[in-house]
Parts: C-alpha cells; sequence; structure tokens
C-alpha cells in the first residue's frame, strides 16, 4: 500500500505541473491557475478527440495507448518550444510568494479527500453501485480484448452501435492509461488521487472565475486572499440529507461530490459552467476565436460526460444573449431575434413532461430555502459593483435558469438532457455556480468594507474550520460515527474492503489456470466492517478476465447468446439458496445452472456445501477476513 500512495502521489504531482507547462506556453502574462487550468483544457480536448475516434472504431486499447504517448510528446515538444522562444518565464514568482498566493488551493483540495473518506458506507456500497461501470472501466480496459463492446460490471458483449452514448466520452479511458502506467491499485487511484485531482482543479477554476470578476470591479484588494473564496466548496461536501433538511440547498445527486469525484461527469456538475464562460467573461466583444474556442471546450467538457449537452447549450446561449443585451441596440436585436428562433424550435419540439415535472419540483423546494433566497439577495446586491463582467454573469445565470425553467424555450435543454437525471444534474450545476458566485461577491463586498480588509484572512479561516466541522458533524449525524469511518478506511488502505481485493486475485488465479472463459455467480452484495458492499458489481476491477454474472441484476445485459435471459429472478434462485440451503432450493439452483454455462459459484461463507459438490463443483479457494466479517468459498465446476 505505500508504494500505491507514494507513485500516486508522484503521478498527482507530475500531471499537475504537465498541464502548468502546456498552459504556460499559451497564456504567458496570466495567473498560475490559468495556466494550470488551460493547459487541462488544451490536453483534454487532444486526447478526448482521439478517444471518441478509436472507441467508434472499436480497435484495441493499445491503439489509444499509443495515441495518448504521441499527444503527450507533441505537447511537451511545442510546450518546451514556445516557452524557449519566445522566453516565457516558467514560474513569474518566488516560491514564497507561490505559495502565500495559492498555499489554500492545496490544502482544501486536501480537506475535501479527508471529508470523502468518511463516507465510508457509500464507497462500501460503490456509489449507489455506479462504480461498476466508472471504476471497472478504468481498471480492466487495458487488460480485455474488445474492451469498447464489453460492458464493464459483467464482462460480457454490450452494445456494438458507434452511436451510442458511452463511446463520446473519454474519462475513463484516459484514467485506464494512468492506472496501467503506475500499477497503483484501482480503487486508491481513482477515491484518492483522481478525486482529489478533480477537486484541485474546482479549486483552480473558482480562483480563476473569481479573479476575473475581481479585477473588473475596481477595488483594492490582496491577490493573495482571492484563494479563500474557495473554501465555499465545502458546503457542497455537507451530507446531502443535512443540505436538503436544513432548508440550504436540494441538488440532484449531490453525493456524488462527497465521493465520486472522479467521475467526468463530476467535472461537468461542478464546473461546467464557469469552463463555458471563463474565457470570455471579460470580452466585451465575441469574434470568431471566440466561438472556436467554445467549441473546443465543449469537446472537452463532452469527452468527459455527455451530460454536457445541455450545459454547453445552455451556457453557451445565455452567455451569447447576455452579451448581446448589454452591448449596442443593434446587438440587442439580434438577442430578441435569437430568442423569437428559440421559442419556434421549442414550440415545434414540445414539452417533456417528466423532465419539467423533476425541474419544477427541485425549483419549487429551493425557492423556499432560506439559504438560496440570500443568495438572490446578494446576486440582486452585485448589480450595484457597476461592473459590466458582473452584470454579464448574473444575466447568464439568469438566462441559463430561463431556458432550463420555462416553457416552451425550455424543450430544447429537455430533449438534450434525454433524462429526467441528466436535467436534474444541470439544474445542479447552476446551483453550484450562483453560490460559488455569490462567495465572490461576498469578497467584493467584504473589501469594500475598510474595516474588514486587515481581517479577511481571519474570517476565511475561521469560516473554513465552521464549514469543516459542519461537514464532518452532519456525516456524522446521518451517517453514523465518522471515527469508525475512518478505522475501517485505515484498516482497508485500498479504500475496498480487503476481502474484496483477495477475492478477484483468486478468480484471476482461477481464470489464469483454466485458461477458458470464467462465468462467476456470487452474491450481489455482502455485510463487509457492519456495511453493505456492492461485490458483484465491483469484482472485476480485481479480475478483469473473469464475468460476473450476478452483475446483470443491475446493469442488465445486451449480449444475444448464453446469457441473454438472464436477469434478477434467476438470481433470485441463487439467493434463495444462500438464504436457505436445502434440496428444494438446491434443485431449482440445478435447473438455473443447467440453463447457463456458469462454472464458478462464490458462497459467502468458508464452509464446504455439499450441495454444490453432488452437482460437479469443487472448493478451489477459500478467504476469510475475520475483522471486516467476511468469508468466500470460490466452487469452480471443470
Amino acid at each position: 500500500m505505500i508504494y500505491d500512495y507514494v507513485i500516486g502521489m508522484i503521478f498527482y504531482i507530475v500531471f499537475i505541473l504537465f498541464l502548468y507547462f502546456v498552459g504556460s506556453s499559451i497564456l504567458k502574462n496570466d495567473s498560475e491557475p490559468y495556466r494550470f487550468l488551460t493547459g487541462y483544457l488544451i490536453y483534454s480536448v487532444l486526447i478526448g478527440v482521439g478517444g471518441i475516434i478509436i472507441q467508434q472504431l472499436n480497435t484495441s486499447w493499445n491503439v489509444f495507448f499509443g495515441y495518448f504517448i504521441l499527444v503527450v510528446i507533441i505537447l511537451l515538444i511545442f510546450s518546451f518550444y514556445k516557452i524557449k522562444k519566445e522566453n516565457i518565464k516558467l514560474f513569474p514568482l518566488s516560491l514564497k510568494k507561490f505559495l502565500k498566493n495559492y498555499w489554500f488551493l492545496f490544502v482544501i483540495s486536501l480537506i475535501l479527500i479527508v471529508i470523502s473518506l468518511s463516507y465510508q458506507d457509500w464507497i462500501w456500497l460503490n456509489n449507489c453501485l455506479d462504480d461498476g461501470q466508472y471504476l471497472n472501466k478504468m481498471a480492466t480496459l487495458p487488460y480485455i480484448d474488445n474492451p469498447f463492446i464489453i460492458a464493464p460490471a459483467t464482462g460480457l458483449l454490450g452494445s456494438s452501435n458507434i452511436f451510442r452514448l458511452d463511446v463520446f466520452t473519454t474519462g475513463e479511458l484516459e484514467n485506464s492509461v494512468y492506472m496501467f502506467l503506475t500499477q497503483v491499485t484501482p480503487s486508491i487511484f481513482a477515491r484518492i488521487f483522481m478525486s482529489g485531482f478533480n477537486y484541485f482543479l474546482l479549486v483552480n477554476c473558482i480562483f480563476v472565475f473569481a479573479e476575473k470578476i475581481i479585477k473588473s470591479c475596481n477595488i483594492n484588494y490582496n491577490k493573495s486572499t482571492i484563494q479563500y473564496i474557495s473554501c465555499i466548496v465545502i458546503l457542497f461536501i455537507f451530507n446531502w440529507d443535512f443540505l436538503n433538511q436544513s432548508g440550504i440547498i436540494m441538488v440532484q445527486d449531490s453525493w456524488q461530490f462527497n465521493t465520486a469525484m472522479y467521475y467526468g461527469s463530476s467535472i461537468v456538475r461542478t464546473m461546467g459552467i464557469m469552463l463555458i464562460i471563463i474565457h470570455f467573461i471579460d470580452k466585451e466583444k465575441i469574434g470568431l476565436k471566440d466561438v472556436l474556442i467554445v467549441l473546443l471546450i465543449s469537446i472537452a467538457l463532452t469527452s468527459k460526460s455527455i451530460i454536457a449537452l445541455p450545459v454547453i447549450f445552455t451556457s453557451g446561449v445565455a452567455y451569447l444573449l447576455s452579451t448581446y443585451i448589454i452591448s449596442e441596440k443593434k446587438y440587442r436585436f439580434i438577442a430578441i431575434m435569437i430568442t423569437f428562433i428559440l421559442i419556434v424550435i421549442g414550440t415545434i419540439l414540445g414539452n417533456t413532461e417528466k423532465i419539467s415535472s423533476v425541474i419544477l419540483t427541485q425549483i419549487s423546494y429551493n425557492i423556499d430555502n432560506w439559504f438560496l433566497v440570500l443568495a438572490v439577495i446578494i446576486l440582486l446586491v452585485s448589480f450595484s459593483f457597476k461592473s459590466k463582467v458582473v452584470t454579464k454573469c448574473n444575466l447568464t445565470i439568469l438566462i441559463i435558469g430561463i431556458l432550463i425553467i420555462f416553457d416552451p424555450i425550455n424543450n430544447i435543454f429537455e430533449k438534450l438532457s434525454v433524462y429526467d437525471f441528466v436535467a436534474a444534474r444541470n439544474l445542479t450545476t447552476l446551483i453550484y455556480t450562483m453560490i460559488i458566485m455569490v462567495s465572490i461577491y461576498i469578497y467584493i463586498l467584504l473589501n469594500k468594507l475598510e474595516f474588514m480588509k486587515n481581517k479577511l484572512v481571519l474570517m476565511y479561516s475561521l469560516s473554513t474550520i465552521l464549514l469543516i466541522i459542519g461537514a464532518l458533524g452532519s456525516a456524522h449525524i446521518y451517517e453514523g460515527s465518522i471515527l469508525s469511518s475512518y478505522k475501517t478506511v485505515w484498516q482497508n488502505k485500498a479504500i475496498i474492503p480487503s476481502s474484496t481485493i483477495k477475492l478477484g486475485s483468486k478468480l484471476t488465479t482461477l481464470a489464469n489456470q483454466r485458461n477458458k472463459a470464467i462465468n462467476v455467480i456470487m452474491p450481489e452484495g455482502v455485510m463487509a466492517d457492519g456495511d453493505m458492499h456492492s461485490v458483484a458489481i465491483i469484482i472485476r476491477t480485481f479480475a478483469p478476465q473473469i464475468r460476473s454474472i450476478s452483475a446483470i441484476g443491475r446493469f442488465g445485459t445486451c449480449e444475444t447468446g448464453a446469457f441473454a435471459d438472464y436477469n434478477a429472478d434467476e438470481q433470485r434462485i441463487f439467493d434463495n439458496f444462500l438464504v436457505n440451503p436445502n434440496t428444494d432450493t438446491a434443485d431449482e439452483l440445478e435447473k438455473m445452472l443447467l440453463r447457463y454455462p456458469i462454472n464458478c459459484i462464490v458462497l459467502p461463507t468458508s464452509e464446504d456445501n455439499l450441495y454444490l459438490e453432488s452437482m460437479g463443483f469443487e472448493s478451489f479457494d477459500k478467504i476469510d477476513d475475520i475483522n471486516a466479517g467476511v468469508r468466500y468459498n470460490i466452487y469452480y465446476k471443470k
């Protein structure tokens, strides 16, 4: 485990420096966070475009690996040449000044990771089973044939349709390269280092966004204090039930900020709007170059998650309209024409009732929340700053809200969302962005108060401490003892039950010895360390060669072959046998086994099972994790 954390930290540092190096070759006079952010977007566009094409062509993973290496080499050569030619100073600040200006961005990222581990029960549940798709995909892609048409959770053939949504996202593909190169345990790499990186990306994005807004307000401020605005993100990691019941905010899938920040969709959900508008918010006119940059950023966001499409549409249109509204009179006419066209298109497309209902429900709930009411008041006060950038930001947020909420103009957004949960996540992006903007405006207001200027560091320090206490306290109240959670994580330093890693290792050994397809059924979940652990959907992270048939209940199957008819009812036959092993349940299990080529059964016990032995199965190996209360007996049929 020491290797995992040391190598993971080295990767974390090197990756950040690489992106900063690339960004510095493009932005030689901008702040360090802006350089890093720009480098990330350039890199993401190049990786995303190639990854999408390679996935659509259904080539091998090695093709993408080669493309990845080529992109990195080209970026390094280009950046080195550009920096050398233009004599760009890579680190314009002294180390002391750099740390003074940005140390909090690193600390807040670490704080968020530590708090996220207090939700160990959700991690053990593998994020409502979603990790069966995302973590499995990252961990298995380098080691399987036909990687882009294999269902990550089951190992069975999935859809080969080149236009299916997952081939347009490359976040897991990109991360699979990092996991392969570092050989860090997948659960550690994703849940610690990639989540930590995305937290760091978010706070840097907030810094750049805040810096542009603050510069436009003509106030005296200390640049080293801008970083403290990012402490507001600790609010997002509060327990979701606490946020709802305390009248703060209600947002879709807020648990993902706590334990699934490594998802590509988390980047879109937390900073999608900011990334779309951040590069142009201080520009008075929109040129062709700006449009091209938006298109490139859109590709980068879409490559992280397909939920970016409605975010791109609403943010792009809203920014365009807000720019025209505050411009000359002739441009306001263009804004009116664009609005009219959108209304006509929306009317033709028609309403999507299910999505409208979900959005209106969440809006009505949040309108009653004192926190968002206060946020709206501060937004209104911000118009007094007499800054075009602030006005444009506020109008952009307002117009995004209109494009999401009001019929018929919102029908375009609804059609792009496809699913109600995608639409709701876009509303989450809007709410998060609005809260971040309010935090920036509070900073501006405080700087306008002369007596507060020298107390900003103290005030933000106290705010950070209170937010940390609130975040941990809310987790303790709604999730149980946080000390117990941290103790469990300490005992399972791979950030997953140790028994699952051992089980994966044994199944891999079995697959290598038998040199044939291993079709496994097992309990969908077991109690590990006192919490439910969804083992069936995550086991392929540690045993890529096997097929986890028991994961079909959650993820289904597109296969037209041997397991086309396997479903939750078939799994229930196995579950009945586990709960009540007798002649009747054994007979039902045997009949089910005759219908499918299942040659491996994992029992949640270390005891031998005579019923399975009578069906021709033999005990291959046993696992006994006394501390976690987990036992497995692996049966195999030759």
